[in-house]
């Protein structure tokens, strides 16, 4: 496995997580005392980052099994650009024009270990070229089970749309079994709202001087991809 950067460990969460009560679907310690009818089991994760002012991009939903599929967004998400043609006009200079550097690229591939190793799958869905997102992820070793572009998919039709045809469909998953990451907070909404059940991870750009998943976010991600969580309210 490559090595992930320095500031990124990959682990499973072991700090103190709030969880589900097995007979209603409130959080534990909601409850002023425990009682034998409501017993904490199942531990959802809290979000690292803090969401828009819109409607929560992670309902307050238990997943029903284990995260099958992450779907990535690209620009600014897995790459820390908006990325052009000219950025993979040449296969030495991607890693630096279009994710950062080296360091970065290696964390990200010590990320895409931890999920692979899990049985974890990737698909990237882009409002970019699909062309030009291929030959990215190609050039720094990324390997993927799909990428879609705007040469299939027009703006009118939103990513949950395009998550539902392409992804869902084809594998027969349902939404929760799939998590979606993007750092546009309109896309967060949209498939928060349209694919329910389906986990969302917003990678919030403000203020960062390098865009795109960082060290934190791969934290979030593993934690959520590699925990368990079963449907505990019938």
């Amino acid at each position: 496995m490559m090595a992930l950067c320095s500031g990124f460990r990959a682990k499973r969460p072991t700090g103190p997580l709030r969880q589900w009560c097995q007979h209603c679907s409130r959080h534990t310690d909601d409850h002023t005392a425990p009682s034998p009818s409501h017993t904490p089991i199942s531990p959802l994760l809290e979000p690292t980052s803090t969401v828009p002012p819109h409607p929560d991009p992670q309902p307050n939903l238990p997943r029903a099994s284990r995260v099958r599929c992450v779907v990535w967004d690209f620009d600014m998400t897995l790459s820390c650009k908006q990325v052009g043609m000219m950025d993979v006009s040449s296969a030495s200079v991607v890693a630096e024009r279009c994710f950062g550097g080296n360091s970065r690229v290696q964390m990200i591939h010590g990320l895409w270990s931890e999920l692979t190793g899990a049985g974890v799958l990737h698909y990237v869905v882009t409002r970019n070229s699909e062309y030009i997102v291929k030959k990215a992820l190609a050039a720094v070793g990324l390997e993927v089970e799909g990428v879609v572009g705007d040469e299939k998919f027009g703006m009118d039709v939103p990513k949950s749309g395009v998550m539902e045809q392409v992804v869902l469909r084809p594998n027969g998953w349902e939404s929760s079994e799939i998590l979606f990451v993007d750092d546009d907070a309109a896309n967060i909404r949209d498939v928060s709202q349209n694919l329910v059940g389906c986990t969302c991870v917003w990678v919030n750009n403000t203020g960062r001087k390098l865009r795109g998943i960082d060290p934190q976010d791969c934290e979030q991600i593993l934690s959520i991809a590699l925990t368990d969580v079963f449907n505990v309210c019938d």
